[in-house]
């Protein structure tokens, strides 16, 4: 795998430029030991330019993944103090700093991203460098993993056994985070964050917290150095003293301030003082700050950044969650189906778009339309379908069995008006509503879906219809939307007729009308003409 990298030199010397670009050279290569992943080439393509007095790119709209700046003199760190490079064109930058000229104080610096080394630098370390740095900038291009990828680390896991992927804590990271084992697999360019909370968000992995670690509030780096300073003023220079407490004026000082030739005297009242307990007392140690002279009992605690050199209290800093990731059942699935989705109706019509109905809410509906019906004579239907021998095409050929639930969802989609309602009701079975619809419509709709899914779906090899239908519609002799739901179970239960359509239909009046296939002329999508003579048609809304 070969990936080109922009390289900008900043230098302000033509042959410093020249020899940045030999000891360089035309390629690095990213890799991890062991490593089941193939070996990553990046190809550097070099800009070069030398600044006077402001940065100014040489290509607008250029993205840049990586910058190394090489400058001399004394007045490079005013030059880096007061022109910094764009953010949004450079990924990660490389400082090569004269050590008599280091960066001004204020010169901020991305963790994970940037980087100060020393001038000299040896090639071999220069190249390590650039090349990690270069590896950190990829991250942030977005490179996603393709479905291949994602199933080849599935598989490479569960083969192994090690369905759990452990966090290591790694500074100089973008991300303080790590996961060693994408690396391994997925090459060290993978966003191993992201490709694992991919595999959260479709159920193929579940997250637990682990650990919880503190982070700079400025920049996210985790390398925090934690110390003491003065509670007045903020100086670390200060010394712990033993303190005393006059009782007659209530100073309190440093024992030091009481000496005198002549023993203790107050240095507020100057009262010498004789016998402890009486006169005074030694309580614990105190802080005495040499900057302000604030005499405290406690010092201050504040957390510094390495990266960014940000200060602010330990409770100002950023909590990091870490999280360990253990893969899921649907995980063993997909890798034995050799497919990452349509692996379920209720995955596909989540993709596809319509609204599915949890069970409750669909009977909810379905007993409003069946009292809508006997109260206004609004006719409704009940399609519950079945799709055939998903068992067996699953164990047979996963990616068969993924085509094949992707194609009979298609099919059904298709004949879905807004106002009509789907539930997922078993791994195999759909319920759908038809409200406002008549048996002969309900009819029409079932049979194009059976076509539909003739012509979508993964054709089975024993004959058998791709889907079994049954309908029924809103009739006195159902009682409720629960007798309606039985009635078509009970017909999906009988075994399905090599030669007939897949349609059944539960009522006399039905299957009156199913089974006259020549009173059925299709109009268009929505309505359907029940032909009852030469001269008389019925129009049944649909």
């Amino acid at each position: 795998m070969t990936i080109d990298c922009r390289v900008l030199l900043i230098c302000d010397d033509d042959l410093l430029g020249h020899e940045l670009r030999l000891a360089l050279g035309a390629t690095l290569a990213l890799n991890v030991v062991p490593s089941s992943g193939p070996p990553v080439e990046l190809r550097l393509v070099f800009d070069e330019m030398s600044p006077h007095g402001t940065w100014e790119m040489p290509t607008r709209d250029v993205r840049f993944d990586l910058a190394v700046v090489a400058l001399g003199g004394d007045g490079s760190s005013g030059l880096l103090h007061a022109n910094h490079l764009p953010r949004e064109s450079i990924a990660s930058a490389l400082y090569l700093i004269d050590p008599a000229n280091p960066p001004a104080e204020g010169w901020r610096v991305r963790p994970g991203h940037d980087r100060v080394l020393p001038r000299p630098v040896e090639s071999a370390a220069l190249r390590y460098h650039a090349a990690d740095l270069l590896r950190a900038a990829l991250t942030t291009r977005g490179i996603a993993v393709d479905e291949a990828g994602t199933l080849g680390f599935l598989a490479e896991r569960v083969r192994a056994g090690q369905r759990t992927i452990q966090p290591q804590l790694k500074t100089g990271r973008p991300r303080p985070v790590t996961y060693p084992v994408t690396e391994r697999v997925l090459g060290p360019c993978a966003d191993a964050e992201r490709f694992l909370e991919s595999l959260a968000e479709r159920g193929l992995a579940e997250r637990q917290i682990v650990d919880r670690i503190r982070a700079c509030a400025s920049c996210g780096g985790a390398e925090l150095l934690f110390g003491e300073v003065c509670a007045g003023c903020g100086s670390v220079d200060y010394a712990r003293e033993p303190a005393i407490h006059h009782f007659a004026c209530g100073h309190v000082d440093s024992a030091v301030r009481f000496e005198t030739k002549g023993g203790l005297t107050c240095p507020k009242c100057a009262a010498s003082l004789h016998q402890i307990g009486r006169d005074y007392e030694r309580p614990a140690d105190c802080y005495h700050c040499r900057g302000c002279g604030v005499i405290a009992a406690e010092t201050r605690i504040i957390a510094r950044c390495v990266a960014c050199r940000h200060v602010c209290p330990p409770d100002q800093t950023a909590e990091v969650l870490v999280y360990a990731y253990e893969l899921t059942a649907r995980a063993d699935q997909v890798v034995a189906d050799g497919c990452l989705e349509a692996s379920s109706l209720s995955s596909v019509l989540a993709k596809r778009g319509p609204r599915t109905w949890p069970r409750e809410l669909f009977t909810f509906e379905l007993d409003r339309e069946v009292m809508r019906h006997r109260r206004y004579a609004s006719p409704c239907a009940l399609l519950m379908i079945r799709l055939n021998g998903l068992a067996e095409l699953r164990a047979a050929d996963g990616a068969a069995h993924a085509r094949h639930i992707d194609g009979v969802c298609t099919a059904i989609i298709a004949q879905l008006r807004d106002l009509d309602l789907i539930s997922v009701w078993a791994d195999d079975t759909l319920a759908v509503l038809l409200p406002g619809t008549p048996v002969a419509g309900a009819s029409v709709v079932a049979d194009r879906m059976e076509k539909g899914v003739a012509k979508y779906g993964a054709p089975l090899g024993d004959g058998r219809a791709g889907v079994m239908i049954a309908i029924a519609p809103s009739d006195p002799a159902f009682a409720n939307s629960q007798a309606m739901i039985d009635a078509c179970l009970t017909s999906l239960a009988r075994p399905a007729d090599p030669a007939g359509s897949g349609v059944h239909a539960e009522s006399a009046e039905a299957l009156a009308v199913v089974s006259d296939d020549s009173a059925l002329s299709l109009m268009d999508s929505q309505d359907v003409v029940l032909v009852e003579d030469d001269s008389t048609a019925a129009r049944v809304g649909r």
